[in-house]
């Protein structure tokens, strides 16, 4: 039916009500887990400094963190203070 209709599977699925997958489910929450971190650290750390903080959320691979940071669109604050 996905085929007739010529859309994709993923907006065939939620055009049907059915749930998201586990893994769209985990992405959100994981960017959810770095928004919040993002957040405490007042905007002031990369993504890799942002892993060492969301560790302990579920999130073991720098290079997804950095992924989720970039597609959240998150940009460290630059500091103002010139030397």
């Amino acid at each position: 039916m996905r085929r007739v209709l010529d859309v994709l599977e993923s907006n065939y699925y939620e055009l049907h009500g059915c749930p998201p997958s586990r893994g769209k489910q985990e992405k959100v929450r994981l960017e959810v887990e770095i928004q919040v971190a993002h957040q405490r650290t007042r905007e002031a750390n990369s993504a890799k400094r942002l892993h060492s903080d969301v560790v302990d959320h579920g999130i073991q691979d720098p290079s997804r963190v950095q992924k989720l940071h970039e597609n959240i669109g998150l940009r460290c604050k630059q500091n103002s203070n010139s030397a």
